[in-house]
């Protein structure tokens, strides 16, 4: 099952996926909170992800919310 973001926002790594570094992922794959997940999921990820806290979703930079 999967997440899709809001119109004008992507998925971010969190805080908490950076701690796991070295320890659930490889010390060469860098996942820095608040940077985009990996290009093909920027949109729609795992939903898995989203319940455990390692992504959260992002305003894109430039863009802006209208009301």
């Amino acid at each position: 099952m999967n997440r899709t973001a809001q119109k004008g926002h992507h998925w971010v790594w969190t805080d908490l996926t950076e701690s796991l570094r070295g320890i659930k992922y490889p010390e060469t794959d860098i996942r820095l909170s608040g940077q985009p997940v990996h290009e093909h999921y920027l949109t729609t990820c795992p939903l898995s992800w989203v319940e455990k806290g390692y992504v959260r979703e992002a305003q894109i930079d430039g863009q802006l919310e209208l009301f």
